[in-house]
């Protein structure tokens, strides 16, 4: 990330690895930038969601308070997979 700020994925590596140490605040910022950098599509998020059973809302890509809200507490909870 310090090396290629514009790199997506790397912070999907980050993010995964802060929900893995407990760090629920760091991870969701990190899911947001990559969101915003094209590396994860909302509605791709909005599906590992809703595997996990903590999105209940429509699979839109619209990533709005819902959405954010069903992530924060997904990673609070370590991110887990179904």
């Amino acid at each position: 990330i310090a090396n290629d700020p514009a790199f997506g994925p790397a912070f999907m590596h980050r993010a995964a690895a802060r929900c893995r140490l407990n760090r629920p605040e760091g991870s969701v910022e990190d899911q947001m930038e990559a969101m915003r950098l094209g590396a994860v599509q909302a509605d791709e998020l909005q599906q590992e969601m809703a595997r996990a059973g903590y999105y209940k809302g429509r699979i839109d890509g619209v990533f709005g308070p819902g959405s954010r809200k069903a992530l924060a507490r997904w990673t609070e909870a370590g991110c887990p997979s179904k």
